[in-house]
């Protein structure tokens, strides 16, 4: 049971002092944390989730990643590289057949003829419903 959950320190000491290593917006971030520590061996605990799942536009407490006082400088090395591999990897290169489907996505939609096809159906239907409904076509006059 206890290699299934986060928040489970296995041999808890009555004398260690438990900090807070770091606050965060978001509980799935902070689960995310949570995990690379604990795969790291380093025991840790989040606090303040359910009132970020009550309340989860924020501004209401942060949620807080714990771990224990003797256990900092390597949560903190963890953090540091999951951090760095988090701002590596937001970034990517525009090839150039990203290039032309943003271009093809941004076309404008006058430009495209089923655009006007489908003004002119459009148009069609409206005068035909205008003509019956003057009484210059008769409802078996048209084909459709």
């Amino acid at each position: 049971m206890a290699d299934d959950i986060l928040d489970y320190f296995d041999d808890f000491d009555e004398h260690s002092k438990v900090i807070v290593m770091r606050y965060f917006s978001f509980e799935s971030e902070a689960h995310i944390y949570a995990a690379q520590l604990k795969k790291a061996g380093i025991p840790c605990f989040i606090s303040n989730s359910h009132i970020s799942t009550a309340l989860p536009l924020g501004g209401t407490g942060d949620v807080s990643l714990h771990v224990k006082e003797q256990d900092i400088q390597a949560a903190q090395a963890v953090l540091d590289e999951l951090d760095n591999t988090k701002q590596q990897s937001d970034f990517r290169e525009a090839t150039l057949e990203d290039i032309e489907f943003e271009r093809k996505a941004n076309q404008p939609l006058v430009k495209s003829y089923w655009f006007w096809i489908i003004i002119v159906i459009i148009l069609l239907l409206v005068l035909r419903t205008f003509l019956r409904a003057s009484g210059l076509v008769f409802w078996g006059w048209d084909a459709f």
